[in-house]
């Protein structure tokens, strides 16, 4: 990681800052802050009880001729190097975009200094809880075996855990994809005149495929599974700092529901 963080250093000090070099974002902590730690909170109750959903529905009975012939040739990888890069990865991909912020705001005289940095620590924390939470829920609901599930060579006990059910989508996949896509569009409003703005894309979106690709090679997610997870976080990725662009957030408001029939959130367009 370290290394990584010198590297973006480097780059960032070596190029003249740019004309209009302060937050996009709107944000109200008094807001922000408690929706952010929701998020978290519901990520980490869904996680808390998925163990009580039990295993895959077919459990030792899963048969790979049910697969899909684009997913079938997953079953039976398990490769250890492929799931330690996807990890790092997941925890980089989460990782770098708050520590681009804080260098952006050391390297470049910005005009809204710290608070700005602030507004967009906050949407992107909140763009990562929407995220892992949405995710989650889909897991659960979706309930789909691994790969790991079909494969008769693996030890009866791993193919009847209760994370052996949430293949879709992936999870790695939706957050590093979700954060490049969320960093890749802040640093391009903070700085439009940059010539790093597709450079930073690119590599976000190389990075996500290199998190997607490595966890099939490691026989954790099918390639339906990575593609879903793409799709979700590029969607989450863009619509969390869309609802607070200053140009856009006076045109949207989010009302909570509340009521014993329904818990929930309207967006209306004004």
């Amino acid at each position: 990681m370290a290394k990584y963080i010198i590297i973006l250093f480097i780059l960032l000090s070596s190029v003249p800052a740019f004309a209009q070099n302060k937050s996009p974002y709107e944000v109200d902590p008094i807001i922000e802050v408690p929706v952010t730690i929701g998020g978290f909170t519901a990520f980490g109750i869904s996680r808390l009880f998925s163990s009580e959903f039990g295993s895959a529905h077919c459990g030792l009975q899963c048969n790979p001729n049910d697969v899909n012939p684009l997913d079938r040739n997953v079953i039976g990888k398990h490769s250890g190097s492929a799931r330690a890069v996807s990890d790092g990865f997941f925890f980089g991909g989460m990782g770098l975009p708050f520590a681009a912020g804080v260098i952006n705001e050391l390297v470049y005289n910005t005009e809204d200094g710290w608070y700005g940095f602030g507004a967009d620590t906050l949407v992107l924390v909140e763009t990562l809880a929407f995220t892992l939470t949405l995710n989650n829920l889909l897991d659960i609901a979706v309930r789909r075996p691994r790969p790991l599930v079909y494969d008769t060579n693996v030890s009866d006990k791993e193919r009847l855990h209760p994370n052996s059910a949430f293949s879709f989508p992936s999870g790695h996949t939706t957050a590093v994809f979700a954060m490049g896509t969320a960093y890749s569009h802040l640093y391009m409003k903070r700085h439009p005149n940059s010539p790093w703005i597709i450079p930073i894309w690119i590599s976000s979106y190389a990075a996500g495929a290199t998190t997607g690709i490595t966890r099939v090679l490691a026989g954790e997610h099918f390639w339906t599974d990575v593609i879903a997870g793409a799709g979700l976080g590029i969607a989450s990725g863009l619509f969390i700092p869309w609802l607070h662009e200053a140009e856009e957030a006076s045109n949207v408001a989010v009302t909570p529901i509340i009521s014993p029939e329904t818990q929930g959130l309207t967006i209306t367009m004004r």
